[in-house]
C-alpha cells in the first residue's frame, strides 16, 4: 500500500481548479490532460494492487483500495476509461471475492464502490446482470444489513431506469423488502420496470396490487406520485388487469381526495390519473362517482400550476362524456367558458393551444352553442386558429367553422358585419393555404367548400 501516493487526488482537486480558473483555452486543456494522466496512472498501479490483495487473500487492503477508487471522479464518469480497466472477468473477480467476503467493511466498501461505478457510467451495466452477481445481490440482501441493501436498491433503481428489460430479474428481491426506507428507490423500480412485470409468465399481480397500496399509504410524496404515474401508465396500457382493479368508485374516491388537497403536487397527481381514467368509465360512473366537481375545477383552473392539467381533463370529459355539462347549472358554464376563452390567450403556447381546441371540440359535441353564438367576433378566430394547430383534426375543425358560418348567416347579421368578420382575420390566406395542400385532397377539399360558402355570402 505505500507504493500508492493518495495525495494525488488532492492535487488533481487543486488542478482542476487552477484548470477552471485558467483564462487560455491552451493552458486549460494542458492542465486537465495532466490531471487525467495522473488519475490515469494511479487507477492502474491501483489496480494491479488490488488483484495481487485478492490473490493474497488479504481483504483489508482490499477494502482499502476500493475506498480510494471511488474518489477518482475523472475515471468514474469516464465511460471509456471504465471500459478499458474493468473488463467482465475482472468485474466478476473483484465483486465475487468482496461479496462474499466476511469481512464486513470490504463488503460495504465493494457495494459502496459499485454504486459509484454504475452512477458514473453506463460501461458496466451488462456485467451486473450476469448470474454470479445477480445471486450475490440476493445474498447480500437476505443479510438483512441496511446500510448495504440500501446501496443495493440504489443501483437496481439506476439499472432499472437505463436496462428496464434486464433489471426486471430484481423483481422477487423487491417485492421481498419491508424497509421504507428504500421506498422511492421501489417506487421507481414498479414504474420502471410496470411493462416487463406485466410480461412476466403467471404472474401474481396481488403481490405487485399490495406493495403499490402500501406506498400509497404512506407519507412519502414522490414515492406515492411514482405509483400514481404507474397507474396512469398501466391504464393507458389498456392493461386489462389494472382497468379492473383501478376503475371503480373506491378508488375513484381516493383521487377524488387528492384533487382537493392543499399540496398541487397530490393534485396534480390526482387530475392526471383521473384523466386517464375518463375514456375508460361510462357516462352515469363520472356523475354517479362525482368524478367531476364543477366547484373545484373553476377554483383550480385559476392556478397557474394546474391550469394545463385541468384543461387536458376538461377535454377528455367533454370528448367521452359530453352529457356531463347538462348537469351543470348556467352560471357556472358561464364562468368555465370565459375562462377557458382566458386562457386562450395565454402568453404559454400549450395551453393557449390546447384551450383552442378544447373550445372546438366543444362546439363539435354541439355544447356551449349559444355562448358561441352570442360571441361568434371573438370564437371565430379561435377556430380558424385551431385549424393551424391541430393539423390531423383539420377536417373536424373546418366543419366546426362551417356550421357556425352557417347558424350566423341564419341569423340574418348584416353585410358590413360579415365584411369585418371574414376580411379582418386573414381567413382567406389560412384557407388558400390548405387548398394548395397536396399532401390531403380531403383537407383541401373541404377548405374549398367553405371558402365558396362564405365568400357567396359575404361578397
Amino acid at each position: 500500500m505505500e507504493g500508492i501516493s493518495y495525495k494525488t487526488h488532492t492535487d488533481n482537486q487543486t488542478l482542476i481548479q487552477k484548470a477552471k480558473n485558467a483564462l487560455p483555452t491552451r493552458e486549460k486543456s494542458i492542465i486537465i490532460e495532466e490531471c487525467l494522466q495522473s488519475d490515469f496512472k494511479f487507477y492502474q498501479l491501483s489496480l494491479n494492487l488490488l488483484y495481487e490483495a485478492i490473490s493474497k487473500g488479504n481483504p483489508n487492503d482490499v477494502a482499502s483500495i476500493l475506498g480510494h477508487l471511488k474518489l477518482r471522479d475523472t475515471i468514474i464518469q469516464s465511460s471509456e476509461a471504465i471500459s478499458y480497466f474493468f473488463t467482465e472477468d475482472a468485474f466478476l473477480n473483484i465483486f465475487c471475492f468482496s461479496f462474499y467476503s466476511s469481512y464486513q467493511p470490504l463488503v460495504l466498501s465493494a457495494i459502496e464502490f459499485l454504486f459509484y461505478l454504475i452512477k458514473g457510467s453506463k460501461s458496466v451495466d451488462s456485467y451486473v446482470f450476469n448470474p454470479q452477481i445477480i445471486e450475490s445481490f440476493y445474498f447480500l440482501y437476505n443479510l438483512k444489513d441496511e446500510q448495504k441493501n440500501s446501496f443495493i436498491f440504489q443501483i437496481i433503481d439506476i439499472l432499472s431506469f437505463r436496462n428496464p428489460k434486464e433489471t426486471v430479474i430484481f423483481w422477487d428481491l423487491i417485492k421481498q423488502s419491508t424497509n421504507f426506507g428504500n421506498i422511492e428507490y421501489i417506487s421507481h423500480f414498479i414504474f420502471n420496470e410496470i411493462e416487463m412485470l406485466f410480461k412476466i409468465p403467471n404472474f401474481n399481480y396481488d403481490e405487485l396490487f399490495i406493495l403499490m397500496c402500501n406506498i400509497i399509504k404512506s407519507f412519502n410524496i414522490p414515492a406515492k406520485s411514482e405509483i400514481w404515474m404507474t397507474i396512469k401508465k398501466g391504464i393507458e396500457m389498456k392493461h386489462q388487469i389494472f382497468l379492473n382493479y383501478f376503475i371503480n368508485q373506491k378508488f375513484c374516491k381516493k383521487l377524488i381526495k387528492n384533487t382537493h388537497s392543499s399540496l398541487k403536487c397530490i393534485q396534480k397527481d390526482g387530475f392526471l390519473v383521473l384523466t386517464s381514467f375518463i375514456c375508460r368509465m361510462k357516462t352515469n360512473e363520472v356523475l354517479e362517482w362525482k368524478v367531476f366537481e364543477i366547484e373545484n375545477i373553476l377554483h383550480l383552473l385559476n392556478s397557474t400550476a394546474l391550469e394545463f392539467v385541468i384543461i387536458n381533463f376538461l377535454s377528455e370529459v367533454v370528448n367521452w362524456h359530453p352529457a356531463v355539462f347538462l348537469s351543470i347549472d348556467n352560471q357556472s358554464i358561464y364562468l368555465l367558458i370565459n375562462l377557458i376563452l382566458n386562457k386562450c390567450n395565454s402568453s404559454i403556447f400549450k395551453i393557449r393551444d390546447k384551450s383552442i381546441l378544447l373550445l372546438s371540440n366543444s362546439f363539435s359535441k354541439n355544447l356551449f352553442q349559444d355562448f358561441f353564438m352570442e360571441n361568434y367576433k371573438t370564437i371565430l378566430p379561435l377556430f380558424f386558429e385551431s385549424i393551424k394547430i391541430d393539423i390531423k383534426n383539420s377536417q373536424i375543425n373546418i366543419e366546426n367553422i362551417y356550421q357556425l358560418c352557417d347558424k350566423l348567416i341564419a341569423t340574418g347579421i348584416n353585410q358590413d358585419e360579415k365584411i369585418h368578420i371574414f376580411t379582418e382575420n386573414d381567413f382567406d390566406e389560412i384557407l388558400q393555404s390548405l387548398q394548395d395542400d397536396n399532401n390531403n385532397t380531403e383537407i383541401a377539399h373541404k377548405a374549398q367548400i367553405l371558402y365558396d360558402f362564405i365568400h357567396s355570402h359575404v361578397c
